[in-house]
């Protein structure tokens, strides 16, 4: 099926997700989750969904759509996730939804599926995935345009980690459990950032988002949560979130195959992109160069 993909220019970032929804104009019932990006709760300007994209997306899903539940979903790979929400304001936005259905989930406190991964060294393990997630009618990937230190770039199919349960399990799921990028020589860098790129793969497939909203307004350099934010004013929306992260990376000035999971997503035949449908604007139109992370050469793989 063609992939319809919406690109969108507004300052005002809770109408842009309204135009967005409004163009695609998903069908939108039963169980939604909403996973946003919340990658701490010290997530500096640009790091992090703001709150008016959820409450867009909210307001547009009970005025078009027929939800019985409404999960916001995120977890942490350090720290408190409940501590995450209420320092990004969520909690208190939670609690002022509350008679609109809207709850709260931390994943790394939520039942899983086991599901079987692939560590930097080709070995297969098995992680829990949230079964609320898997389990939904409806899943929505809230991202931004912003750099990372594994895979180059976060886009709404790097955000689906935070559905995987457990701190320990997401460091596991990156291929080398408890190591971070800087901790790395340029050869771990990249086997790391294969095995992820897989793993991120294997989410995307499993969870299957039935839609993505990415903001514009993220971070360049060395993000994904310490970068320099980057304001673009854009919002992009796709039915098919590899889609999303291939027109992301290059809005953002780069090609797909600088992007470790785009990459291999390609090697694999799993994007179709000449035969996606643009609506709006065209990427032309809306590109913007964004600095990449130092490392960044370093994460690429192996040309096949």
């Amino acid at each position: 099926m063609r992939a319809m993909i919406y690109v969108g220019k507004n300052e005002d970032r809770y109408q842009a997700v309204k135009d967005a929804l409004t163009d695609l104009n998903p069908v939108i019932v039963g169980t939604v989750v909403i996973k946003p990006d919340l990658p701490g709760p010290d997530a500096g300007n640009g790091a992090f969904t703001q709150i008016s994209f959820v409450r867009a997306v909210i307001d547009w899903v009970r005025e078009r759509g027929n939800p019985r539940r409404i999960i916001i979903a995120e977890s942490n790979d350090h720290g408190d996730t409940w501590e995450t929400f209420r320092s990004l304001g969520y909690g208190d936005f939670a609690q002022n939804m509350k008679d609109a259905k809207v709850e709260l989930l931390d994943c790394n406190r939520d039942k899983g599926y086991d599901i079987e991964f692939t560590d930097a060294r080709g070995e297969r393990m098995t992680l829990p995935v949230s079964a609320t997630v898997i389990d939904a009618d409806f899943v929505i990937s809230l991202s931004l345009l912003k750099t990372h230190d594994h895979v180059a770039m976060a886009g709404a199919v790097q955000n689906l980690a935070g559905c995987v349960v457990g701190t320990d399990n997401k460091l596991r799921l990156h291929g080398f459990a408890g190591r971070k990028p800087n901790e790395m020589n340029d050869g771990e860098l990249s086997q790391s950032a294969r095995a992820y790129s897989s793993n991120l793969l294997s989410l995307y497939n499993l969870i299957e988002p039935d839609l993505a909203i990415i903001d514009g307004n993220g971070q360049e350099g060395n993000g994904p949560v310490r970068g320099t934010p980057k304001s673009t004013d854009l919002v992009l929306g796709s039915d098919d979130a590899l889609s999303a992260d291939f027109a992301a990376a290059q809005a953002m000035g780069f090609e797909p195959d600088d992007i470790p999971y785009l990459q291999l997503a390609r090697a694999e035949q799993l994007d179709a992109y000449e035969d996606e449908s643009f609506r709006g604007l065209s990427i032309d139109e809306v590109r913007v160069d964004f600095q990449p992370h130092k490392r960044m050469q370093s994460m690429q793989l192996p040309a096949a």
